[in-house]
Order: structure tokens, then C-alpha cells, then sequence
């Protein structure tokens, strides 16, 4: 039997004791017992011990265990809220590129009609609704010129003020949105619009003033949001001057209706109009100012061998363009040009020695200023001088006013395209920006893909880098890791080529490392005139981001430029974008090791469990075996399994008898050795020559040398050359050295 118990000393100190006993029958009635009683206290204690520590193991795993899995759904979450942003600026940009082309529509025509169906075209291709209507404003009215999608037509003529949100969007001249026509009080439901729950007002604003209302309507409640009064406001603006052309180019078209009818009526006078037509004709073909004040002179002046002069007014004289000088009271006659200008009525003085703004002047003549108005706006004034007094009957009169008005139209027409290549540029220069946009966009989209492929901090930093000089015109980028403590190089690039070092060492006091202690990006568009810098000795701009996420620094990236730059709002906006995302893919960079490390932690530990639970099985099956064998050489090649089993890393192994007294010893086993030799069983090895055995039976310690080749206590022969690392022990009782391991 066997059994493990425990017991005091005399001295009331607890042991655990281990009996194996053999138990047999000699003969009838006698028996024999044969047994160990060991003292296994240390081994028990060293067993509780790896239990205890087991537990806490077990508990300290489940805890990390824990930790991973929350970890793991917040990355989740941020995976769901990225993928929602993307669905939304997808959204966003088919809904941008919807109104695009709209808008693009509405470029293309000057026909008021087909102008009010793209725009309700339009609603119907981009917002969800199922009633459209088009309000322009006449005089205190609201006029509908355009509806769809109602059960019955709505009123035509609406006054302003008759309902009040309309006269709320006129007034502040924004967006109004009715979440909820029930519970909204004010809202004027007749039966046209009584099946309404929800409406957006958009105001058409034109030279600040709005001109018309755009309203969408819904049945459900809450149908629209502010984004959707963004967009459609934006839209509404191109929306107003496509309107407006149209209405100016109908007053043109019915203004060059009712020209001809006059001109067909007073045909008596095709020879005096000739000039006027031909001058028409010119002013028609041009464009630029100058050339038209010479038509008007050169078509007035043979018919009146007068003085005639132009001149444009646009809330003051700015110039003019004269066919003959004469000196004739210049302040004088500034001020009746002015006086026409601002009645933008004809002026006549028959004669100039008997009027009251000439009275102190000796001169002689006429003068008969015209003003030059188109659609109530004062262009210009037409001054016809005379070198004698004469009256002005209404047909003179007339025939130049005929001339102002087409010289009004020239004008006009000249500064329409002037306004329309204005508007053509910024048209062309709106498409360069969102094509540069789409292109910033496509690029931000796929580094988020590349920066969330990959968890490796050089990799990212280099990504980053790369866009970032896609991104903005720039000469050179850097990136740093910040981990609120220690600022680390990532990666700078310049001229295509990733560097492992910065373009120039960092100061303490210079713009990196301040950056990084503030936590806030600092924009320098010229270094010579900077006070981080060496004020005319730094030449260049640079932009330094803090990468932050949740608030908190994960790095920096720097952009800079050779020369003085400004950098402008966009090129910051996206600059940031990048910064975000880079700030992000080291955050989850960071967890990544974290977790890692927490992993082979516990790995680690589990390893370590696992070989002291080897080490614990082996001593216990060897403290066993050794106590139940009596036979010497089997014993010895139970304590060379023993080894084995505890140290596995070994190549060779042997057991030496030793003489105490004599110090000579004999390998009475060994295991290994027939691979580097000879057998060694049986060798005779004189102890007291060896310093290793020496300084053995001297502390009665083991003996450990790591590397033999620095090791004094080793002795080097050609047929222990191959041995690199050695551990000798002693095995001793009462302090006498029976055998060395």
C-alpha cells in the first residue's frame, strides 16, 4: 500500500510523510513487511504552491480574456460607423452629381419654360417628394408659374403676405422646413395641399433679393432635414440666375420685337435710320466697350457735324470717348451729363449763352443730352454738342434716342458677357475644384483601404506620406509616432524617394516637438518671418498636424514647401482628413500589438505552467522510482532518464562514482557520448587535476559554465572540443560526495 499523510514533530512542526509498503506471507501465519517512509513536505508545499498559482493564473487569463473581447467590439463598432459615413458620402455625392447635372441643364437653355421644368425635373431625380410647385415674386404676389404631383391645381396670384411661412422664407430669405403640418399651428392646409404632412421652402435669391420661392411637399412627417435645405439652396442659387436669364433674355427678345414694329412704322425715315442700322448692326457684334462708344460717335456725327461724346456711368463718370474737342465749361457740362444720369431723362439746352449753368461762360451753341438706359438701368450718356443755338424737335430727339437705346442694348449685352464669362469661369473653375475634389476624395478612399490593410507602423507612415504629397502640391513630408511622451521617427519623403532620416535634426524648441507638447497644428506660410525659426535665415512654409483620435496625440505629420506658401482652407480640410485616418490606423496599429503582447504573455505562461508541471511529475516519478530501486547500475540509469526528462536541451550525460577520499572517479553511466567518440563507460578520471571538479568539492555547490570557450574553470582537449556549455552537480549525503551528474 501507499499512502501520504500528515504529522507534528516534537517541536510542533508540520510534515507530510509518503509510506510505500510491500507487504508478503512467509509461511502460514508469518508475514513480512518492507516499506520507505519518506518526508515529502517540500514536494507537497512546491505541489500547493503550483495549484495556487495555477488558480490565479486561470483567473488573471479570464480577465484578459475579458479585456480582448471588449476590445474587439469596439473595433467592430468603429468598423460599422466608417462603413456608415462611406454609405452617406456615397449618398451625398450621387445626390451632388444629380444637381450637377442639373444645373448643367439649366446652363444650356434661356427659355423660361424649359429653365422651371429642369429645376422641377430635378426635385423629382434628387428629393423625395410628391408635390413641386415654382413661386416668382411680382410686385407684393406670388405668381405660381410651375406645379406637379397635386390632386388640384393651386392658386396662380398668392399675396406675400397672405401666408405666413412664405412670408418667413421672403423675409429672412432662408430655408423653412414644416416637420409635421399637424402640429404645426400656422400651417394653411386648403384643399389643394390638405394631404400634406411635411414641406421645405427654398428661397430664390438673385443681387440679394429673393425673386421666388421653391417648395416641396410630402405625405409623410419628417420627410426633410437641414442637408436637405443645403443642397437644394445651393441648387436653388444656380436655380435664380438661370431664371433670371431667361426673364432678360424674353425682355431682350420683346424689346427687339417691338424696335423692329417702330422701325417698319416709321419706314419714311429708312435713309435717316440707315446709319442707325448699320450702327446697330456693329454694336450687336461687339463686345468691348471702347469699339461701341466709337460706333455711336461715328453714326451720330455726320448727321449733326457736331460734337459728340459718351460717356459710361456706373455711379460716377468713369470715361468717355469724344469725336471733336472743344472747350466748353468742363465742370458745367459734367454736371448736366450728371443730371441726366440720375433722372435718366433727355436734357436739352437750345442755347448755351442764356442757360443758368452757362450764364458765366461766353459761349454759343447747343447741347442735348441722352441718357443711355436699358431695363431702368442708366448705362451711359449720349452728348450731342452744337456749335450754334438750335431747338430740338421731337424727331431729332427721336432718331437718338433710337441710338441710346441700341447703344443701351450694346451695353448691355456687353456686360451680360462679361457676366456670363464670369459665370463661365467660375462655372469651369467650380468643375476644376470638384473634379479636384472627387480626385482628393478617390484618394482619401483608397488610403483608408491601404492604411486599414495593413497594421505595421512603417507601412502606414509611409502610406501616409505617399497621399499626403498626391494630396497637396508640397515638396516634402514627414511622419512622426507620439505615444504622449516620446516623439519617434516614422518616415519622410522627398522628390519620390521614402528617407530614414529627417531633412534636417529636430530642435527642442522648434516646431515638431511643439506641436507635439501642445497637441495643436501650426501653420507657417513663411518660415524667414516665423518666430519658431531663425527670423531671414529659414526659407519656406510648412504645415505641422497633430494625428489625434478621441483627443488623444498618436502622431504628427509636417508638410513643407522650398518657397513661401499659403496654404488654403482645402488643402488644410483634406491634409486633415488624411491626418485622421493615419491617426486611426495607429490606434488600431497600437491595439494590434497590445493584443499580441498580451497573447504571448499568456502563452508564455502557459509554458512556463506546463514545464513546471513536467519538472514537478518528473521529480515525484523519480523520487519514486529511486526509492523503490536497489540495484546500483539501474539506479543510475533511472537518475540519466530523470535528466532527460527534466532537461531536455542536452546532448550528453553521464553519472561519475567518486572516492572521497582518493578524489579519482569512475563514468559508471553515460549517455550520448558514442556520436562525439569512444564510449566513456568505465573511464578512470583523476577529480583533483580538473578546476571544474575541484571548486565542485569544495562548496559541494553545482557548477554551471554557459560558454566553455571563456570559461577559466574548463580544460580544453581535442575530444571535449565540441563542448560548448557544461553543468556539473554533486550527489552527496551527510557532505560526503558519493557520485557527480
Amino acid at each position: 500500500y501507499k499512502v501520504e499523510y500528515q504529522c507534528n514533530t516534537a517541536d510542533q512542526q508540520q510534515h507530510w510523510l509518503s509510506e510505500d509498503v510491500q507487504v508478503r506471507q512467509l509461511t502460514e501465519g508469518r508475514w513480512q513487511l518492507v516499506g520507505v517512509c519518506l518526508d515529502v513536505t517540500d514536494s507537497k508545499v512546491a505541489e500547493m504552491a503550483l495549484l495556487e498559482a495555477n488558480d490565479q493564473l486561470e483567473q488573471r487569463v479570464a480577465g484578459r480574456t475579458l479585456e480582448l473581447s471588449q476590445a474587439n467590439k469596439e473595433l467592430q463598432q468603429e468598423i460599422i460607423e466608417r462603413q456608415r459615413a462611406e454609405q452617406s458620402e456615397r449618398e451625398q455625392r450621387l445626390l451632388a452629381e444629380a444637381l450637377r447635372d442639373s444645373i448643367a441643364a439649366l446652363n444650356n437653355t434661356l427659355n423660361i419654360d424649359e429653365v422651371l421644368d429642369v429645376v422641377l425635373d430635378a426635385m423629382k431625380l434628387t428629393i423625395d417628394h410628391e408635390g413641386a410647385n415654382i413661386m416668382l415674386i411680382e410686385d407684393d404676389t406670388l405668381i405660381v408659374v410651375r406645379q406637379r404631383g397635386y390632386p388640384e391645381l393651386l392658386p396662380v396670384v398668392i399675396p406675400t403676405k397672405a401666408i405666413e411661412d412664405l412670408d418667413l422664407v421672403i423675409k429672412s430669405r432662408s430655408a423653412v422646413i414644416i416637420d409635421d403640418t399637424q402640429t404645426y399651428k400656422k400651417w394653411s392646409g386648403f384643399g389643394a395641399v390638405g394631404w400634406v404632412r411635411s414641406n421645405i421652402k427654398i428661397p430664390i435669391i438673385h443681387n440679394d433679393e429673393v425673386i421666388g420661392i421653391l417648395n416641396l411637399d410630402s405625405k409623410n412627417p419628417h420627410q426633410y432635414h437641414t442637408e436637405h435645405a443645403e443642397l437644394l439652396q445651393i441648387f436653388a442659387n444656380q436655380a435664380s440666375i438661370a431664371i433670371q436669364n431667361a426673364q432678360l433674355y424674353q425682355q431682350a427678345q420683346d424689346e427687339i420685337t417691338e424696335r423692329k414694329r417702330a422701325e417698319a412704322d416709321a419706314n419714311q425715315r429708312r435713309n435717316e435710320l440707315e446709319l442707325l442700322r448699320q450702327a446697330n448692326l456693329d454694336l450687336t457684334t461687339m463686345l468691348d466697350l471702347d469699339k461701341i462708344y466709337e460706333v455711336i460717335v461715328d453714326a451720330y456725327s455726320p448727321h449733326l457735324f457736331a460734337m459728340v461724346e459718351v460717356y459710361l456711368y456706373v455711379g460716377a463718370i468713369r470715361s468717355k470717348s469724344t469725336h471733336q474737342a472743344e472747350n466748353i465749361g468742363v465742370e458745367q457740362y459734367i454736371e448736366l451729363t450728371e443730371m441726366a444720369t440720375r433722372t435718366a431723362k433727355v436734357h436739352t439746352v437750345s442755347d448755351i449763352s442764356q442757360h443758368a449753368l452757362f450764364n458765366n461762360l461766353d459761349l454759343k451753341g447747343a447741347i442735348l443730352s441722352i441718357p443711355i438706359v436699358t431695363n431702368k438701368r442708366v448705362f451711359g450718356v449720349l452728348n450731342a454738342i452744337y456749335d450754334i443755338p438750335q431747338q430740338f424737335d421731337p424727331a431729332k430727339i427721336g432718331v437718338l434716342e433710337l441710338l441710346a437705346d441700341q447703344a443701351g442694348i450694346a451695353m448691355q449685352n456687353a456686360d451680360y458677357i462679361r457676366q456670363i464669362e464670369s459665370e463661365i469661369s467660375e462655372r469651369k473653375r467650380a468643375q476644376a475644384d470638384s473634379q479636384r475634389r472627387s480626385t482628393e476624395l478617390e484618394l482619401l478612399r483608397r488610403a483608408s483601404l491601404r492604411l486599414n490593410a495593413t497594421f505595421d507602423l512603417t507601412e502606414i507612415v509611409k502610406i501616409t506620406a505617399d497621399v499626403a504629397l498626391q494630396l497637396i502640391d508640397a515638396e516634402c513630408a514627414h511622419l512622426f509616432i507620439y505615444d504622449g511622451e516620446v516623439l519617434e521617427f516614422g518616415t519622410a519623403m522627398w522628390n519620390k524617394v521614402y528617407h530614414d532620416q529627417p531633412l534636417s535634426p529636430l530642435r527642442p524648441d522648434g516646431i515638431t516637438y511643439t506641436v507635439a507638447k501642445t497637441g495643436e497644428s501650426i501653420v507657417v506660410h513663411d518660415m524667414s518671418s516665423h518666430e519658431l525659426y531663425n527670423r531671414g535665415k529659414n526659407k519656406g512654409a510648412i504645415v505641422s498636424f497633430t494625428l489625434k483620435v478621441q483627443g488623444n496625440t498618436r502622431g504628427e505629420m509636417n508638410i513643407s514647401y522650398f518657397s513661401h506658401h499659403y496654404s488654403t482652407e482645402s488643402e488644410l480640410r483634406v491634409i486633415g482628413l488624411l491626418g485622421d485616418q493615419t491617426a486611426i490606423a495607429i490606434q488600431n496599429s497600437d491595439h494590434l500589438r497590445m493584443l499580441e503582447l498580451q497573447i504571448a504573455e499568456r502563452k508564455r505562461a502557459e509554458n512556463a505552467e506546463r514545464e513546471q508541471r513536467v519538472l514537478a511529475e518528473a521529480l515525484r516519478d523519480t523520487a519514486v522510482t529511486l526509492n523503490q530501486q536497489l540495484d546500483v547500475s539501474e539506479l543510475y540509469d533511472t537518475i540519466l532518464t530523470a535528466v532527460e526528462q527534466v532537461i531536455k536541451v542536452h546532448d550528453t550525460a553521464s553519472i561519475i562514482s567518486v572516492n572521497d577520499e582518493t578524489l579519482m572517479g569512475t563514468v559508471v553511466s553515460a549517455r550520448g557520448f558514442e556520436q562525439y567518440g569512444d564510449p566513456i563507460d568505465g573511464l578512470e578520471i583523476n577529480l583533483d587535476s580538473n578546476p571544474t571538479k575541484q571548486q565542485l568539492f569544495h562548496e559541494r555547490q553545482p557548477i554551471l559554465i554557459e560558454d566553455t570557450h571563456n570559461s577559466s574553470l574548463w580544460i580544453h582537449l581535442d575530444e571535449t572540443k565540441w563542448i560548448r556549455s557544461h553543468i556539473s552537480l554533486p550527489i552527496y549525503v551527510e557532505d560526503t560526495i558519493l557520485a557527480l551528474i
